[in-house]
């Protein structure tokens, strides 16, 4: 309770050993604790770096907590056309040990942002590549033939404690344009 239980005041200022010390941790550490206490970061849900990405999200997509890199990490979309057919791209960066690290990346769509019904009909994995040796870089689309309005959107959910419990990174969706 931080209470003084025995002060000698003839022994400031002396060099004392202290020896078999035992430190006991509560429960598992996550790679996410490892992350934090690596980078100096003490909660995951602070935007320590004042760049607009909470830590939690900075370690699932690879970033930096201590420097202003969200315009570098964060998912990026755009129209593009191949073979004929117009799709909304989606690109995001994955970390290469994901399953691993128990993360799991899922993009899904919707037609109506109101209803909040996302699932993964309709999105093709197109495929990756390696940006670094911890980093992909992970591209799906949906096409925009069939239908006129649609959203996409990433969710990073994974394990952040010893019991498992679920935490879920969602990001803005990105929309066909008019």
């Amino acid at each position: 309770n931080g209470d003084i239980l025995y002060e000698d005041t003839s022994l400031k200022n002396d060099v004392y050993i202290i020896d078999n010390i035992l430190l006991e941790v509560s429960g598992a550490i996550t790679m996410l604790d490892q992350w934090m206490v690596s980078n100096k970061v003490a909660n995951a849900l602070a935007d320590s770096d004042g760049d607009g990405v909470d830590n939690r999200t900075e370690y699932g997509f690879g970033g930096d907590p201590n420097s202003d890199d969200a315009s570098s990490i964060l998912p990026r979309s755009g129209m593009v056309s191949n073979l004929g057919t117009t799709w909304l791209e989606y690109i995001y960066r994955r970390r290469s040990d994901h399953q691993v690290r128990g993360l799991n990346y899922t993009v899904e769509a919707t037609t109506n942002l109101i209803s909040g019904s996302w699932n993964t009909n309709g999105v093709v994995d197109i495929g990756f590549g390696s940006i670094d040796s911890e980093i992909d870089s992970v591209t799906n689309r949906v096409s925009t033939e069939t239908l006129s309005e649609q959203f996409i959107r990433l969710r990073v959910t994974g394990s952040t404690t010893d019991t498992d419990t679920e935490t879920s990174i969602e990001t803005n969706p990105a929309a066909i344009p008019a």
